[in-house]
């Protein structure tokens, strides 16, 4: 457990991931149309900008992982009786409560200025829940593939800009052929899951995206213990 208090001293202190985290969500949230229908271009998007930011976000929460490495503090941590899924794990969970902690409030700001029903905001929390914890354990992976920190950034940042198409802007523009392709993509899955959610609440539809992502979740956190972090 000391990894996880060391980790979670780190992840507040980080002023980049509480901006991501706290600050421009809530501002977000005070942006009325971006929560409701209209003919705008960003009309009801705001859902979609919400998990954007939790994809971006999550990195910085996982780059005193990448400091742990770079100044061999890991050789240390790794010579002790701690697994690498061990140290996966725990960091994952003081990664995990700061975006957490903006879940709540989200929700909480939902159902006070845009009148989420009960049901409606269990279910969007429990589906931040699960594309934010897709989306620390796709950073960690992401870090054991890459062991030079300046290739992973390079890499990462095209990666993510890539990625936000499908958040940005709605899946039916797109062609069958490039959905396909997004699929590989968590960010496709919890996109598909808003969808489906806005349009006719929690089906089984919505709950296989939410299940997919839930998988993504075990395969990159099973890779990254079985990559190494050092």
């Amino acid at each position: 457990m000391v990894i996880l208090k060391f980790a979670l001293i780190r992840s507040f202190r980080n002023p980049i991931a509480l901006l991501a985290s706290f600050i421009v969500p809530v501002a977000l949230m005070l942006f009325t149309d971006l929560w409701t229908e209209g003919s705008g271009m960003f009309a009801n998007r705001g859902y979609y900008l919400i998990a954007m930011l939790m994809m971006f976000g999550a990195f910085p929460l996982t780059n005193g992982m990448v400091r742990e490495r770079r100044e061999k503090t890991i050789v240390r941590i790794m010579s002790t009786p701690t697994t690498t899924f061990d140290y996966l794990s725990q960091n994952l969970i003081a990664c995990m409560v700061p975006l957490f902690l903006q879940i709540v409030v989200i929700c909480t700001m939902g159902a006070i200025l845009h009148d989420w029903t009960a049901q409606f905001t269990f279910w969007i929390g429990l589906l931040y829940v699960i594309f934010a914890t897709a989306s620390v354990t796709f950073c960690f992976a992401w870090n054991c593939l890459f062991k030079k920190s300046e290739a992973g950034y390079t890499a990462l940042a095209a990666f993510l800009t890539f990625a936000t198409f499908v958040l940005t802007l709605p899946l039916s523009i797109f062609p069958s052929i490039i959905r396909n392709v997004f699929m590989i993509m968590p960010t496709y899955w919890i996109a598909s899951a808003l969808d489906e959610l806005i349009a006719y609440g929690a089906t089984m539809q919505f709950g296989i995206a939410v299940a997919i992502m839930g998988l993504f979740t075990a395969i990159f956190l099973l890779y990254g213990s079985k990559r190494g972090v050092y």
